[in-house]
């Protein structure tokens, strides 16, 4: 399995600071990644299951390349539905922004991709992936 970060404190804090949320804000903001969460984790579990699984046939088994390129694409297909999911979710956080803060998350947004791209890696895909 993916190693489990705390998503229940620290990221709420980060982005619930940097933002400068108010109380109701910052209600809200926990209701929506508490539910975004609920829904991706499982994917996000399954995508590493099948990872695991992907590269575990390494040295067990021969595997054509059209099998492995079937499996691969299974894989980016649901990596491409967390990104989606994710995008959604960070829509719902802007519209519960004011102006200022909006911008704020964009400029956040911007350092994350940035650091994403540095590691080789996005939102629906972890370091060690």
């Amino acid at each position: 399995m993916w190693p489990r970060f705390n998503r229940s404190h620290q990221p709420h804090s980060f982005l619930t600071e940097k933002l400068d949320f108010t109380q109701e804000q910052q209600k809200e903001y926990k209701r929506l990644k508490e539910a975004h969460f609920k829904q991706i984790r499982p994917m996000m579990d399954k995508m590493q299951r099948d990872k695991q699984a992907f590269f575990g046939q390494v040295g067990k088994t021969t595997v054509s390349d059209s099998a492995l390129l079937k499996q691969a694409r299974k894989i980016e297909e649901q990596i491409a539905q967390v990104d989606v999911r994710t995008y959604r979710h960070f829509e719902k956080i802007s519209a519960l922004c004011t102006p200022e803060q909006r911008k704020k998350l964009q400029q956040v947004l911007k350092e994350r991709r940035t650091r994403w791209a540095r590691r080789g890696h996005g939102p629906g895909q972890k370091p060690d992936q």
